[in-house]
């Protein structure tokens, strides 16, 4: 399958600074996540951070964005099914929470008023 998709319609899965640098990744996290967080956080059991998830598949859907996964010899790419891609947005949830709570914890640490 062929993708005319740019950089920022990209989301690429994955670790490091390569991949987290990723203008795709990186508007994901900024225009996605960080802006659903509180959704995220309010959601009381699993069933509504499912939503919250669904709701950021649908708004990325509907901007023409998808997650691609580059096969590792053959070099193609191909897209993340349904499943995968949800687990992608739940995990960014959870790292981007653990990234505020660092934060907030040296902040308090050095005395910084957040």
């Amino acid at each position: 399958m062929t993708f005319g998709l740019s950089f920022y319609s990209l989301i690429r899965p994955g670790r490091g600074q390569l991949i987290r640098s990723h203008p795709g990744n990186v508007s994901f996290r900024q225009d996605f996540i960080h802006v659903r967080m509180s959704d995220y956080n309010k959601a009381f059991n699993r069933e509504a951070k499912n939503d919250v998830a669904n709701s950021v598949l649908e708004e990325i859907a509907s901007l023409k964005r998808r997650f691609l996964k580059q096969h590792p010899t053959a070099g193609y790419w191909t897209e993340l099914d349904y499943r995968t891609a949800k687990e992608k947005v739940m995990m960014a949830f959870r790292e981007f929470r653990k990234v505020q709570k660092s934060n907030k914890a040296t902040a308090a640490a050095m005395g910084i008023p957040m």
